[in-house]
């Protein structure tokens, strides 16, 4: 359990990334 909670805040933090690259550029 532990680890897919670790493995979705992953996921969540990359989207977050991510959406910060496409609006920033």
């Amino acid at each position: 359990m532990f680890i897919i909670l670790f493995s979705n805040q992953l996921m969540c933090s990359l989207c977050i990334a991510m959406g910060l690259r496409v609006t920033t550029h």
